[in-house]
């Protein structure tokens, strides 16, 4: 197999370009997040000190909001990638299996991150870079949480320095982002997903799998 390429530069300026396309989309998707967000948030304050039943409540309705949150970003970036942003058809097809094979996926990966940078904070990063597909995967693929990780493998498999630094750099945008406050994010977060995005489809599709047919290992 050919050694797997993707340009930053180009990543990058997909993603402002798509951003610029979509941003009042984006927008109103956020700031209808964040709101939510903020209602789970203030009852869990609410609550703590005198109804803390109450207060777990609403924190596991905040974990599990945030989840959806981020299956309906991705699946977002990925339509407006095929040029298609049919977004409110996919949140109502949304799937309970796709839900939990998401959330299962996303507690393993954090888990396994953590546990290499206990392990002398390397293996973390490595981790990280190794399976920051996985999420994307079973989104787009509607992968099994296995196989998912498995691919993610495969994807960054020869490239993952590379892909180490394109992660700090989105990193980077989005810290400056925070800086600037909601204004900053509004525009941070939808150029750092749309970029994210395309590497990883550029990625997948140098690996050699069917689109197809997802679940076959390449030869």
């Amino acid at each position: 197999m050919n050694e797997k390429r993707f340009s930053i530069d180009e990543a990058l300026r997909f993603g402002w370009r798509k951003m610029t396309e979509n941003l009042g989309f984006f927008i109103v998707l956020i700031l209808i997040a964040f709101l939510i967000g903020f209602f789970f948030s203030s009852f869990v304050s609410l609550f703590e000190k005198n109804l803390s039943s109450l207060s777990l409540i609403f924190t596991i309705g905040s974990v599990l909001f945030s989840v959806f949150m981020s299956i309906v970003y991705i699946r977002l970036a990925i339509n407006i990638y095929d040029g298609d942003r049919g977004l409110i058809q996919d949140i109502l097809s949304l799937s309970l299996p796709l839900f939990f094979k998401f959330l299962l996926a996303n507690v393993l990966y954090y888990l396994i991150v953590a546990a290499g940078l206990i392990l002398f904070i390397v293996p973390g990063f490595y981790f990280m870079v190794k399976y920051q597909f996985v999420l994307y995967l079973v989104v787009d693929k509607g992968m099994d949480v296995v196989p998912a990780f498995n691919m993610s493998s495969e994807i960054t498999k020869g490239i993952k320095w590379r892909l180490f630094l394109f992660d700090l750099l989105i990193g980077l945008i989005i810290f400056i982002g925070l800086l600037l406050v909601l204004v900053g994010y509004l525009v941070a977060f939808p150029v750092v997903l749309m970029a994210s995005i395309h590497v990883y489809r550029n990625l997948f599709s140098q690996t050699g799998v069917s689109t197809d047919n997802p679940f076959q290992a390449p030869g």
